[in-house]
This record gives structure tokens, C-alpha cells and sequence, in this order.
């Protein structure tokens, strides 16, 4: 143990939080990875191929997936002890601090990349679930479209050079903390301004409430039944328990003085940070995992009470629907009046959607609050 250390640096050394880190980064990366592995799962076997959102998914997957090696290796470097501590175990200070301040510079320069697949995901999906024909809402798609885009271009350019150049974010730690150089050391930060470093923050909350409100009006708008409605709104609701980490997240940011004590004071930031992006991937599996669970207990309920196969939703394709769908759905269009408010639609992929006051439903996406019986 260092000599120099006070009183109060002694009490406090065998503090330390590096469980809650590595016992939160693992919950979350199994959360992460085994929702994303269903999703494709279910995907392929009802379509047999995977879309934009679900390739954005992937990607949104693997960014995550190195997220997480990052803070374990930070962690393995003295994250979640107090600074003074890993100064004073580090052989050789303060390399383990340049360590772990290089493994959060990439972390954050991951972060516009990492949320635009999810956002994307999240956008594509709703593209491909619901049929608009509206133009506001088609409008307000586009328009977050364009929002989200521009923001992980800015955030990214942001965290790149938060500080110049941009090494100087790890290598100040000898001007910090009064250690000598090996070569010269000099540079300039913008991101010890709490306030500053939160506007990213600020603009992605933002999008996740625009991306957010897209299918809760749009569900809200359709013709289904109470316990239908309930099952989507509940489900495409769960995207809400990400913008909550990010609220923390903002808040803590502001209000928590962590540039004393970099190690350890910023710790449940780092938690909520992850617990964001992890959260939200799950959310943006839930839809077509629920749908698809719905599927599988429809036909287990037909099964056990002699059903007869038409009163459950088959997860495999049949051979040729696609072009029969199509066709069907355009016959239908044909059949529409002018004044009409309804009719089936077929989407590229060949499935039926109910179609509303010019908003509809695939009607393989399918979640209902309540029991699930299949449908006679």
C-alpha cells in the first residue's frame, strides 16, 4: 500500500463495486445474445430468410458483445476500485489506468454505431409489421429515420474528439495525477463539462421516444380487439424501460461529480449504460418473439384439446403462399370501393394484413394480453 495515502483513502481501500459490474455485464450479455438467437431463430423458420432488422439486430448483437469484453477488461484494469487503489497496485502506474481509460474511449465511440442498428432494427420492424398508408405517419417514419442517422453521425464525431487529439483522453492521466511522462504530454478535453457530455444523451432520448410513439399511435388507431391491442401496446412498449436507463443516465451525468474519483464514481453510469443498450435489443426482439411463442402455444393448446389444424397458425411457410397471397391481395385491393375503410393487404413477403383507416397489422404478428387460445 502507497504511503501517501490519508486516513480516509486507508478506510475506504477494500471498497470496491467491480462485482456489480461483472454480475450486471453478464446478466445482460445473456440477455442480449439469447433474445437476438430467437429472434433469428423464429425469423428464419417462419420466413426462412432475414431482413434489415434483422441484420441490424446482429450487428446491434456484436457491438454489445465487445461492450461488454471492454468493461470486464477495465474492469480487470481497476475499474470499479478507487483510483487512488489502482495507482497504488499498479507496478508500473499508470498503465493500468491507460488501460482502462482506452477500453472506455472505445466503448463510447461504439456508442452512435451501437444504437443506430438498434434504432434501425427498431425502425424496419415497424415498417415491415405494419402496413401505412397514411402520409403523416409515413412522414413521421422517415423523419426518424433521418433524425437517427444524423445523430449517431454527430455522437460518433462527438466522442471522437472529446478530446484533441484524441489519445489525450487516456494519456492525461499523468498530468492528473502528477506522474511523469515518458514523452510529452498535452491536449485539450470538451468532455469534463457534465452538461456538454449529456447533449448526446439528451438528442438519443429524444429518438427513443419518437421511435417509441410510432407504434403505440399507430396500434392505437387500429380496429382489434381490447386484449390484442393490450398484448401489442404492452410488448412494443418495452423499448420505455430503455429510455428509463437513459434518463438515469442523464441524471447522473449531471449530477454525480465523478472526475475526482473516475474509478469508482461513475460506476452505475457504466451499469446503466450497459443495461440501455441491452435492454433495448431484448425490446426490439420481443415483438417477434412473443408473436411467434403465441404461435407455438396455439397449436400445443389445439394439440392437447383435439383442435383440428386450422385453428392454429403454422410456423412454416407453405409452398407457394407467397404468390398466392399476392395475388389474393390484389384481387382484394381491386375489389375495394372508393369509400371503403377496410381491406386485406399483402405486404413483399406474402403476408395478409388487415388493413384500417390506412394502418394495418401483419397477421403474423400476433400477441394478445390475456389467455391464448387458438382462434376457431
Amino acid at each position: 500500500m502507497a504511503p501517501s495515502l490519508t486516513p480516509e483513502e486507508v478506510a475506504d481501500y477494500s471498497q470496491t463495486r467491480q462485482p456489480a459490474i461483472i454480475a450486471s455485464s453478464v446478466v445482460f450479455l445473456v440477455l442480449c445474445n439469447v433474445s437476438v438467437f430467437v429472434r433469428i431463430l423464429s425469423q428464419l423458420r417462419v420466413s426462412r430468410r432475414l431482413f434489415v432488422d434483422d441484420y441490424a439486430i446482429i450487428f446491434a448483437a456484436v457491438c454489445s458483445d465487445v461492450t461488454g469484453a471492454l468493461y470486464l477488461n477495465a474492469t480487470s484494469n481497476g475499474l470499479g476500485l478507487h483510483v487512488y487503489r489502482v495507482l497504488a497496485e499498479d507496478p508500473n502506474p499508470p498503465h493500468r489506468l491507460i488501460a482502462l481509460f482506452e477500453a472506455l474511449y472505445i466503448n463510447a465511440v461504439l456508442t452512435g454505431p451501437c444504437f443506430l442498428s438498434i434504432k434501425i432494427s427498431l425502425l424496419w420492424f415497424y415498417r415491415r409489421a405494419f402496413l401505412v398508408h397514411q402520409r403523416w405517419l409515413a412522414i413521421a417514419w422517415w423523419i426518424n429515420l433521418v433524425y437517427i442517422i444524423l445523430w449517431a453521425i454527430g455522437s460518433t464525431i462527438f466522442y471522437i474528439l472529446q478530446c484533441i487529439p484524441p489519445d489525450y483522453y487516456w494519456r492525461r492521466t499523468y498530468l492528473l495525477f502528477k506522474i511523469t511522462p515518458p514523452s510529452l504530454v498535452h491536449g485539450q478535453c470538451n468532455s469534463d463539462t457534465a452538461v456538454l457530455v449529456a447533449l448526446p444523451l439528451i438528442f438519443s432520448l429524444i429518438s427513443d421516444f419518437g421511435i417509441l410513439v410510432l407504434p403505440v399511435v399507430t396500434l392505437s388507431r387500429l380496429k382489434l380487439r381490447t386484449s390484442k391491442k393490450l398484448g401489442l401496446l404492452a410488448i412494443f412498449s418495452l423499448g420505455l424501460l430503455a429510455c428509463i436507463c437513459e434518463i438515469v443516465r442523464i441524471w447522473l451525468e449531471v449530477t454525480v461529480p465523478a472526475f475526482a474519483d473516475p474509478t469508482y464514481a461513475n460506476i452505475n453510469f457504466v451499469i446503466f449504460t450497459f443495461a440501455e443498450g441491452n435492454i433495448a435489443i431484448a425490446a426490439a426482439c420481443m415483438p417477434l418473439i412473443a408473436s411467434q411463442w403465441r404461435h407455438v402455444a396455439q397449436r400445443v393448446h389445439s394439440s392437447r384439446n383435439g383442435g383440428s389444424s386450422g385453428s392454429t397458425i403454422s410456423l412454416k411457410p407453405v409452398q407457394g403462399s407467397s404468390s398466392a397471397n399476392a395475388q389474393n391481395g390484389s384481387c382484394s385491393q381491386g375489389r375495394m370501393s372508393e369509400g371503403s375503410q377496410e381491406s386485406t393487404r399483402v405486404d413483399e413477403d406474402g403476408i395478409p394484413s388487415k388493413v384500417d383507416n390506412g394502418i394495418g397489422v401483419r397477421n403474423d404478428i400476433d400477441v394478445e394480453w390475456g389467455r391464448m387460445e387458438p382462434r376457431g
